[in-house]
């Protein structure tokens, strides 16, 4: 047998035992209003896997009435919340906050990763509803990335129902898209996400938080290998190679 036969058999191994997927989320430690200083200066955010660090800028200088913070949600991967790889379990979000104190109280951040977010990546966001908006200009390299190449899905999130809500990706001038949200709302933590058929080098987010007390939060989720199918393809190629140098003795 040759060596790509055996190499496709070692994949044809690994594909049929590994089971599930892990996705990783950037690291939200920082980020807050008294220590995420507004201008041309970035804040650096962890993020192991691909697409990591993250340069993350707060461009707009005034932000009254918004608060940032960290926001921490468990989602289940069962019924009936049921949700995928890529959004269940525990998850940190960048989360913002309107105090309710200002009017229409708008955010702008912009993103900019070490190695290109691919299109097996997310972004995700968490309890977009009841009358807030985000602004999404995603750029591959210096280009904006357009409208229709951008796919929006709507998740349960904590709602058995969360894939009703009130959030649509709507065309916009100037950006790649506009997330908006209406009624109904008061679902728990419900999620939508964007994932781009272009690599996505930076992203800015201009947020509307609208005129009542709400919130929401915004992370990337990308693919990483899993441990076990690592070692199922080492064993694999191992056994291969153990093989062929017998059949030459």
């Amino acid at each position: 047998m040759s060596r790509i036969g055996l190499c496709a058999i070692a994949c044809l191994l690994v594909s049929t035992v590994a089971v599930g997927q892990t996705y990783e989320y950037a690291d939200t430690t920082g980020f807050r209003i008294s220590s995420f200083p507004s201008g041309t200066t970035p804040t650096q955010f962890a993020f192991p896997g691909a697409g990591g660090p993250i340069d993350m800028t707060r461009t707009t200088t005034a932000s009254t009435g918004i608060s940032l913070t960290t926001r921490t949600v468990t989602y289940s991967g069962s019924a009936p919340f049921s949700n995928p790889d890529w959004i269940a379990g525990t998850r940190d979000f960048y989360g913002v906050v309107d105090s309710g104190t200002g009017t229409s109280p708008v955010v702008t951040f912009t993103s900019g990763f070490t190695s290109p977010l691919q299109t097996n990546a997310y972004l995700v966001f968490t309890d977009v509803e009841f009358g807030e908006k985000i602004y999404v200009k995603a750029y591959n390299g210096a280009s904006l990335i357009p409208f229709g190449d951008l796919s929006f899905t709507k998740w349960n999130g904590n709602s058995s129902s969360g894939t009703s809500v009130n959030t649509t990706w709507n065309v916009e001038a100037g950006y790649s898209g506009l997330l908006l949200s209406g009624t109904p709302f008061g679902f728990s933590n419900p999620v939508v996400t964007l994932q781009s058929t272009q690599p996505i080098s930076s992203l800015e987010y201009t947020i509307d938080m609208g005129s009542a007390s709400n919130s929401l939060g915004f992370n990337f989720a990308v693919p990483v290998p899993e441990p076990t199918t690592l070692a199922l393809a080492a064993s694999a190629a191992l056994g291969a190679t153990m093989w062929l140098r017998r059949r030459r003795d």
